[in-house]
């Protein structure tokens, strides 16, 4: 009996070669002779469960070509047999003994064709022999794959954002030899065709949908939201869309645990620190904290770098930018302390000043976490907890709330203390030695104390011996004597006397024989005064 065996003769193989592709035509009566003379051969048979055909181990072995996984031993006279009576009519193949070996032409197996279903792009590239050759897909980055049954639909997982990174994927081609079973390979082999299927490979998204008669139909890709796909020849190229138009959003949702991102000015991420939103400004080194935090723009013209933590006043402007220099509380006068360097500002730059919020990395070595801080009084740009008193300028700065040499953290919170000059009611007169505050009916001014009195006081000078009146204040003397009128009725009304004369003296006494000091007279010399006030009985001296 005729056995075949698939491992070793060349002439056979380039035979049924031949015979796969349709290139020879032979006789059914060869075909026959030929499995006649292989009769004699003895056989083991074993049971093959897949295929349930009969496996023979053959003494003498006639060895053909196989492109499969599998590599069992037919029985061919048994197997042969049954395909000649299967293909008895003339549009069927024929077969005959040619050499060493069998051929066989036409036949009715199956001529596939790739179908492509959907409306996106095809994945089919091209045939080899017998092998169907389709690109495959991977997603990568923000891209999504989705199967839904017919379509492959392809989307991006970003959310939150307007400005869209570029993502591609980059897809591969395999070609790939799908296996069948012994029997048909062999129907294929003899009728003359090639009975295809297809299987998804890759392990990603599949695109072979299933196999309809002799199409193969496969899913095509459908760009989702914001995703371009381009055609190459042996490639799929998908991509996301940048800069795309947004629409109204309702809210955008942050990654709270991610932690900050790599710098890019205009950024826009969750402060994991501060719990807050966060900008990413011109200056790599200084983070906005959205609602905790507020800067403005000053500019370095002080010809050295002003350090980050320094306290800064403004000096003058530049180019729409106010100029900034170093504070001191030297003096009494106001300073226009702005707030603090928050980060390092060189010469005739710009830099970002916070005038509320925390200013970190600051030496705070020996100010416990609270410590009220005030501007000093003798560094300028520096800080103090030693609250200063006059004349030097009280201005509040901050509070620390993190004490370490290096990366310490402060409060910021400037109050400055107003002066006498500052308070809207008060005129802005220079005060001199001897001036006093005085209200002058519509707003308070530094005046002299003597001019002070005069205006608030009825005053009389006199030269002769003078009975003052309850309407008098102040008695301006060089007579002899001055009476005052009695205490009784004048309960806390006030006298000033003042002896004018150097060298005289003027004697004060009460009508009535009333008492100052419970004495009848009180005797001036050159140039004293006296102020007594009425209990509403007699005087006394104040």
């Amino acid at each position: 009996m005729g056995i075949f065996d698939y491992e070793q003769d060349k002439k056979l193989q380039e035979d049924l070669k031949n015979l796969f592709e349709g290139k020879v035509r032979v006789s059914k009566e060869g075909l026959k002779d030929f499995l006649k003379k292989e009769e004699s051969a003895p056989i083991e048979e074993t049971e093959v469960e897949e295929l349930n055909i009969i496996e023979k181990e053959p003494e003498e072995k006639v060895e053909v070509v196989q492109t499969f996984e599998e590599e069992p031993i037919i029985e061919a006279p048994k197997f042969m047999d049954r395909l000649l009576d299967e293909y008895e009519d003339q549009s069927k193949p024929t077969i005959a003994k040619t050499g060493d070996g069998f051929l066989a032409y036409g036949g009715g197996g199956e001529n596939n064709s790739i179908v492509e279903v959907g409306n996106g792009v095809g994945l089919y590239k091209d045939k080899d022999g017998p092998r169907l050759r389709l690109k495959t897909l991977i997603a990568s980055g923000s891209v999504t794959i989705t199967d839904n049954g017919d379509i492959v639909t392809i989307g991006a997982s970003v959310s939150g954002t307007d400005s869209w990174p570029s993502v591609s994927a980059d897809y591969y081609t395999k070609t790939e030899t799908y296996s069948q079973t012994e029997v048909d390979a062999l129907v294929s082999a003899v009728s003359g065709g090639e009975s295809n299927t297809a299987s998804n490979v890759g392990g990603a998204n599949e695109v072979f949908k299933q196999k309809t008669g002799v199409d193969l139909e496969f899913r095509t890709l459908s760009a989702g939201d914001r995703i371009s796909i381009t055609s190459g020849s042996d490639v799929l190229v998908i991509d996301t869309i940048l800069n795309p138009t947004p629409g109204p959003l309702t809210y955008v949702d942050f990654n709270t645990s991610a932690g900050d991102p790599a710098y890019q000015e205009g950024r826009l991420f969750w402060d994991t620190v501060n719990k807050t939103a966060a900008v990413y400004t011109d200056k790599s080194d200084v983070i906005l904290s959205v609602g905790q935090e507020l800067y403005i723009r000053g500019v370095n013209k002080t010809g050295s770098i002003i350090p980050n933590g320094t306290i800064v006043e403004i000096t003058g402007a530049q180019g729409n930018r106010p100029t900034v220099a170093p504070a001191i509380a030297s003096s009494a006068t106001d300073t226009h302390v702005i707030g603090w360097a928050t980060h390092e500002i060189p010469v005739n730059q710009e830099g970002l000043i916070t005038t509320n919020g925390t200013v970190a990395d600051v030496d705070t070595d020996g100010y416990p976490e609270g410590t009220m801080l005030y501007l000093s009084t003798t560094s300028a740009g520096q800080f103090t907890s030693a609250m200063p008193e006059a004349p030097y300028h009280n201005i509040h700065v901050g509070i620390v709330i993190t004490e370490h040499q290096n990366v310490g953290k402060i409060l910021v919170h400037i109050l400055e203390s107003n002066t006498l000059e500052d308070l809207s009611n008060v005129n802005g007169t220079t005060p001199q030695d001897g001036y006093v505050l005085h209200h002058n009916g519509t707003y308070w001014d530094a005046v002299n104390l003597v001019d002070a009195i005069r205006t608030d006081s009825n005053i009389t000078s006199q030269t002769v011996a003078y009975s003052a009146t309850s309407a008098d204040d102040i008695i301006l003397c060089s007579a002899s004597n001055v009476t005052l009128p009695a205490a009784t009725g004048l309960e806390n009304k006030k006298f000033n006397v003042k002896n004018r004369s150097s060298d005289t003296t003027c004697e004060v006494d009460v009508a009535g024989g009333g008492t100052i000091d419970k004495a009848t007279t009180q005797t001036l010399l050159g140039l004293d005064n006296i102020q007594v006030v009425s209990d509403g009985t007699e005087y006394w001296i104040l």
